[in-house]
């Protein structure tokens, strides 16, 4: 890919994690409950939305656990990266959940999701990631963080 030096005025360059912190939900599996806190997983992620509908649910002791390594807020983006690979949220309520097997991208103030958002949605970044799945019967995709 040619490098482009010439930027619009007012533009400057960044390396992504200046402006996007990258994480992933738990890769464990909390013990289910029948009511509780929503277990987000990319089953859940249906027409750029979260579907609650057919969550699982794990106890308020594990979404705290969970929470301290990858809390969601409003205007996060998950993407799944486990079995439906590349499905795409910016999430738009606040209300508490969970998320297990995705990805967590979380923006400063200062920066917008929805440019970094349609950047995902891109042939270049599907190309890239159908190049990149790895597994064998459930594929999936790795975050290296």
């Amino acid at each position: 890919m040619d490098e482009v030096n010439e930027l619009p005025q007012g533009w400057k360059w960044v390396k992504l994690g200046d402006v996007v912190d990258v994480r992933d939900g738990t890769h464990e599996s909390p013990k289910l409950i029948s009511i509780g806190i929503p277990l987000v997983t990319s089953k859940n992620l249906k027409l750029n939305k979260i579907d609650f509908d057919n969550v699982s649910f794990i106890s308020n002791e594990d979404h705290e656990k969970i929470k301290k390594r990858s809390g969601v807020n409003k205007g996060d983006i998950l993407f799944s990266m486990i079995g439906t690979i590349g499905s795409l949220v910016i999430v738009d309520t606040d209300r508490e959940f969970s998320i297990k097997n995705m990805a967590l991208f979380k923006f400063d103030k200062n920066h917008s999701n929805s440019f970094f958002y349609f950047i995902l949605q891109s042939n270049f970044i599907k190309e890239q990631i159908e190049s990149n799945q790895q597994g064998g019967i459930q594929k999936f995709v790795s975050l290296f963080v």
